[in-house]
């Protein structure tokens, strides 16, 4: 049997809302810890209050070499868990110290599809399985700790400012103080300026229809493309966890980009070098699907029904341009094929567009005979509104027309006659004329009465 450990957690507030993995629960009076705690990563987070939207976690790693016992108490002044300096001695409600049995809860985790529990962590270690210590380093730290408000400081120019605006909108309580929040080292990723720089012309066109020179980019800041997709599978694991489980709005935002990331980029998909890397991606959404259709995890923070309608929209994109490039038939096509097959039958999506009929003409009960298309089909096929504009251009700009030289003439004008005769001498006034200004009633000056 594979060693367990015991989490000791002291002075947490009774009602409080604590979460470990995939299972939460409110912290009833005497609780003192988890026990059996199996192998691997872990993420543990709390709510001081059920009534707070704001949450603070905590990740840690369980090895071969990890103590039996780990010791964490509540710092009330922040309202997080810390190291326990006293472990194995601190006196908790009702007497009871943290090395005894009592108090203590057995480890267990929620499906993610039937909502029951059991003490199988299978699914949390499928939906974390690209998430290694090294990645949790790059993303938080050497600390491994995040909060509901932590920002990120990866620059997406017009996504940041969305961020900053969400997060302003939060309430928090009147009577909490400012505290420090820890920031998320996301990689930059800008799917609106999806090219190299200084392209201009048809290569950014090109770029802007196909996400792969993007997601090259994403992959060179883990190292090489070889090691760099399960480096970025992992931080897109992180992102889905932090938004789900905290309900941290720039982890939403970089789960949703990197799946934009992914869904479009259309080259990428169908080369060699990338197959695996694709195959756990889609294997990976899928179990983010079903966390997100399920709801029995968390409360899905900002994620929702909106991003379920954009997963399946990409999905349909990236099906239907998988096709067209002759990747149907290989590693990427059958996990396509095994994503359309569970749609169907799980979601009732219709990721195939040949399943369906997407546009025709119905009579309505009046006798008219109207078209019909399904909603969104017209920017999916680029029609309509949405059709490119094309713009022609010569290979050499025109000339402008040339203009007659002016003619100029070789002689001089004729020098300015002077005239000898000077000008007459201006006569002068030898007196000036004297002003006088009398003033009304000035003859009144010598009357006495004034």
């Amino acid at each position: 049997m594979p060693p367990t450990t015991t989490l000791h957690l002291t002075s947490i507030p009774v009602h409080s809302h604590l979460g470990l993995d995939l299972s939460s629960f409110t912290v009833p009076a005497h609780f003192t810890g988890i026990t059996a705690l199996p192998l691997g990563l872990h993420h543990i987070w709390l709510s001081p209050a059920p009534s707070l939207v704001l949450r603070s976690g905590l990740w840690f790693h369980i090895t071969a070499d990890t103590p039996s016992n780990l010791y964490y108490t509540y710092d009330a002044a922040t309202e997080i868990l810390v190291p326990d300096q006293n472990g194995g001695t601190t006196v908790v409600r009702g007497g009871s110290a943290a090395g005894e049995k009592d108090g203590m809860l057995s480890y267990r985790q929620r499906s993610l599809t039937t909502g029951s529990e059991s003490t199988s962590d299978s699914e949390w270690r499928a939906l974390t399985a690209s998430i290694t210590p090294a990645v949790l380093t790059t993303l938080l730290g050497p600390v491994w700790r995040v909060g509901s408000i932590s920002e990120s400081t990866s620059s997406n120019t017009a996504a940041d400012a969305k961020e900053a605006t969400i997060l302003d909108a939060i309430p928090l309580r009147p009577d909490a103080d400012a505290k420090p929040e820890y920031a998320i080292t996301f990689t930059p990723i800008d799917l609106a300026r999806s090219w190299p720089e200084g392209a201009l012309g048809r290569e950014r066109t090109l770029a802007a229809r196909d996400k792969s020179w993007a997601l090259h980019a994403a992959l060179s800041r883990w190292g090489d493309e070889k090691h760099g997709g399960e480096q970025l599978l992992g931080e897109w694991q992180v992102a889905f966890v932090l938004g789900v489980l905290l309900g941290n709005w720039a982890a939403c935002e970089q789960w949703r980009r990197i799946n934009g990331l992914f869904l479009g980029a259309r080259s990428a998909a169908v080369d060699p070098t990338l197959s695996g890397v694709f195959c756990s991606f889609l294997a990976g959404l899928r179990q983010m699907v079903e966390a997100l259709a399920g709801g029995v995890v968390g409360d899905g923070g900002f994620l929702g029904d909106e991003d379920l309608a954009g997963v399946e929209k990409g999905m349909r994109r990236f099906a239907t341009a998988l096709r067209e490039d002759g990747g149907a038939k290989g590693k990427v096509g059958n996990s396509v094929k095994d994503w359309v097959k569970w749609g169907r039958e799980r979601m009732e999506w219709s990721i195939d567009t040949r399943e369906v009929l997407r546009r025709g003409t119905v009579m309505t009960e009046e006798g008219d005979v109207v078209e019909v298309q399904e909603d969104g089909l017209e920017e999916e096929e680029e029609s309509g509104e949405y059709a490119p504009v094309v713009v022609e251009i010569s290979e050499s700009p025109p000339k402008s027309p040339v203009r007659p030289p002016v003619e100029r003439r070789s002689e001089s004008p004729p020098p300015l006659e002077r005239s000898s005769e000077s000008p007459p001498p201006l006569e002068k006034r030898s007196e000036s004329p004297e002003l006088v200004i009398e003033l009304a009633g000035a003859e009144d000056d010598d009357d006495p009465r004034y």
